[in-house]
């Protein structure tokens, strides 16, 4: 009674052959090989002749780690805290190091100066609004104090001479601001 039920219904089980399935891809085989290289020509072409390559290249800043401020001869080091100057001792010398604010380092490598002078040291034939687009500044999580720049240019060996000048120029622009406050 109930196999009538599901044959009156409309009901009717379609089998698939996989023998069938086998057959109809043996018929489109060249089809489907002959698209399959096409696009992967296109592709390689367009990749090839359209699309410059782009290359990163990073480097990381962060604090002075704690002995190489205690090895040195002469211990006077003076910490800058928003309007105050204090000296380091060797007591407080992790907490001034390492709780450094690296938002300040981020805004400086993309400021105006730094992009300028890097762009003249290098000669470079971009604006320094064009510069500043090829830099990311990044930060792992807010605890790690150091700072990631990522340099992206079409020429991995002028990305890293990017990055190493901007740090190089940062470390400038740092020192001239803290010799123009102290003074």
């Amino acid at each position: 009674m109930n196999q009538t039920d599901y044959q009156t219904s409309g009901y009717q089980d379609d089998e698939i052959d996989l023998r069938e399935v086998f057959v109809v891809l043996g018929k489109w085989k060249k089809t489907i090989i002959g698209v399959t290289i096409g696009a992967m020509l296109i592709t390689a072409l367009v990749s090839m002749y359209f699309i410059e390559p782009e290359y990163e290249a990073s480097t990381v800043i962060g604090p002075l780690q704690n002995d190489a401020l205690t090895n040195r001869t002469s211990s006077n080091y003076i910490l800058r805290e928003d309007t105050d100057y204090r000296r380091l001792t060797e007591d407080n010398i992790d907490e001034a190091f390492f709780n450094a604010d690296v938002s300040k380092y981020m805004e400086m490598i993309q400021s105006s100066w730094v992009l300028e002078e890097t762009n003249k040291k290098l000669d470079l034939d971009c604006s320094p609004e064009q510069l500043k687009g090829m830099i990311r500044t990044e930060q792992k999580d807010e605890k790690d104090p150091n700072l990631t720049i990522v340099v992206s240019y079409n020429d991995r060996v002028m990305a890293a001479k990017i990055a190493n000048t901007l740090v190089q120029e940062l470390q400038i622009h740092v020192r001239n601001l803290q010799a123009e406050q102290i003074d």
